[in-house]
């Protein structure tokens, strides 16, 4: 939750995930916290509320997941490609073997994500509404969100961890293709290079696998010459 400004939110949002199975609440700057209204809202959830953990700098916390995935209520200039919440727990099953650590990141109460939030996220997503107006409320929105992953928690065993290896990270990818993008100077690298970059997050786990060995043999070949 980047900057949430009203307690309440941040209370009935840790009891939302923990219902559904979740126990890591992270906060980037919150105005009040912690806080008493948030312990109320949080109802046989303040574990969950008091272990939160806090950052200063939304970029701290693209360090520490290698997937992040940007919730939005309204079309960016920034994206060209939206994933539907509905479909988000497929999207991550199928891709299981190549994201090690996701987060579901929501905006302020008032204006949401800013646009270079958005860019440093891999995916962005949206709850299908039928009245654009008035929009979900952050708690609600988080608690949509948590009814709708709950079911990987469900489908995955506890003792059995899909065998993500480090070479075939959905992130080493996109820094592999950026870096040979770099090298072959494409014209227009600020439209086409981020197209680039979106268009990857929506690889199937086939398509990650071959592009990885695709990137390899390039760069194997370079270090021949």
């Amino acid at each position: 939750m980047v900057e949430p400004a009203v307690p309440e939110n941040i209370g009935a949002s840790a009891r939302a995930i923990k219902t559904m199975g979740f126990n890591n609440l992270c906060l980037v700057n919150p105005s009040d916290y912690p806080h008493k209204k948030a312990h109320i809202l949080a109802h046989g959830s303040t574990d969950v509320l008091d272990n939160g953990i806090l950052y200063h700098r939304f970029n701290d916390v693209r360090e520490d997941f290698d997937f992040l995935i940007a919730t939005s209520a309204k079309r960016r200039r920034t994206n060209e490609n939206y994933l539907p919440a509905e479909e988000l727990s497929g999207y991550l099953i199928e891709r299981a073997s190549s994201i090690d650590k996701a987060g579901i990141v929501f905006g302020r109460e008032e204006s949401g994500l800013t646009n270079e939030e958005i860019k440093k996220c891999d995916l962005i997503t949206y709850v299908s509404l039928a009245n654009p107006y008035p929009s979900l409320n952050l708690s609600q929105a988080v608690m949509i969100y948590a009814y709708l992953l709950s079911v990987i928690t469900r489908k995955t065993s506890p003792n059995k961890k899909s065998a993500q290896l480090p070479e075939k990270n959905l992130q080493v990818l996109k820094h592999k293709v950026k870096e040979l993008l770099e090298l072959i100077d494409i014209k227009q690298p600020h439209i086409i290079g981020p197209r680039i970059m979106e268009r990857i997050s929506f690889l199937k786990k086939e398509d990650i696998s071959i592009l990885h060995s695709i990137s390899n043999a390039i760069y194997s070949k370079m270090n021949r010459k």
